[in-house]
């Protein structure tokens, strides 16, 4: 941290009464780098700077006149050059409907989030194509790194990371993350890893003229509707990590997927979306076979075993007559 010595040297001559610990900790928090008493008051300014102020008694030439003469301290410390990237959660976008299953691990192929602060620039920014026609890996300074194989990022900024976990992670039972900003490495954390997300999320459901489906723009029983997930896990061949899914397009790995209620046209990966999204094409039953409200809930199952969890999905969907 900068003026630090400046603050030490200053201290040095101050009355040790009242005073607070000014401490700097290494990135993961886990060791004390330095340690010493400062007076006054602690302020973050708008540019992220730390002002310490206060007014303090002196200890300076105070024999002959028993007097304390005061001094005022303005002391700023810039904290921009050594904030570390922090991690905060990692996991899937939407809450799980399961407790038991939050620490069950990230998939390969899959869209996460990832949490914290010092994350990214202020601003949003949105992936981007880089020259091999793939998603970039890199985005405003900011990588994300599973065991040194960096991911393709969808969107960053300082306090949220989505991106696609790389199809490397596949068979593994741990994976080292870590967050790299302006070429500084953060401690990695390490995550559990299963061939399909327990719960695979569902970031979108479209309806049969590929608008999306919402309260005010229902499907209708009878037609199909298409639900965009991710989490679904790795295919055969697997491709290529921030590709685009495109014709041939390649077998899922999981074996028997069930759908209900409907009938499942195709379930497989999403022709021109970036790889690890997948897409589901259902016909609905041509009547209401029993849901008493909306949405309605349907059930997607049969992506694998997880242990003794068989992995499945719940998607939401608004349906009228």
């Amino acid at each position: 941290m900068r003026c630090v010595a400046q603050i030490e040297r200053f201290c040095a001559n101050l009355e040790p009464h009242p005073l607070f610990d000014l401490e700097q900790l290494s990135p993961d928090g886990k060791q004390l780098l330095f340690s010493t008493y400062a007076p006054g008051n602690l302020v973050m300014g708008p540019e992220n700077e730390l002002a310490i102020v206060g007014v303090r008694k002196h200890k300076l030439n105070t024999a002959a006149s028993g007097a304390y003469p005061t001094l005022a301290l303005v002391e700023r410390v810039d904290t921009s050059a050594t904030r570390p990237a922090v991690i905060a959660t990692m996991g899937k976008q939407q809450p799980s409907s399961d407790a038991n299953t939050l620490l069950l691990g990230i998939a390969p192929g899959q869209m996460i989030q990832i949490t914290g602060h010092g994350l990214g620039p202020t601003a949003t920014a949105g992936a981007q194509i880089d020259a091999s026609g793939r998603v970039s890996t890199m985005l405003a300074a900011t990588r994300v790194l599973f065991d040194g194989t960096p991911a393709p990022l969808i969107s960053v900024q300082e306090s949220l990371i989505l991106c696609m976990t790389p199809f490397g992670i596949a068979g593994k039972n741990l994976t080292s993350v870590q967050i790299e900003r302006n070429g500084a490495d953060a401690p990695g954390v390490l995550m559990g890893v299963t061939a399909a997300a327990l719960e695979p999320d569902v970031l979108a459901v479209a309806n049969q003229d590929a608008t999306t489906n919402s309260s005010s723009n229902p499907a209708h029983w009878g037609q199909a509707v298409t639900l965009y997930v991710t989490g679904a896990g790795d295919t055969i061949p697997s491709v290529p990590d921030g590709s685009m899914y495109q014709a041939p397009l390649p077998v899922p790995i999981s074996t028997t997927i069930r759908f209900f209620p409907g009938s499942l046209d195709y379930a497989g990966p999403a022709p021109g979306m970036v790889a690890g999204i997948w897409q589901i094409n259902v016909r609905l039953p041509a009547t209401n076979v029993g849901a008493s409200s909306n949405p309605v809930n349907l059930v997607v199952s049969g992506f694998g075993m997880q242990g003794a969890y068989q992995s499945s999905l719940q998607a939401g969907v608004w349906i009228v007559p």
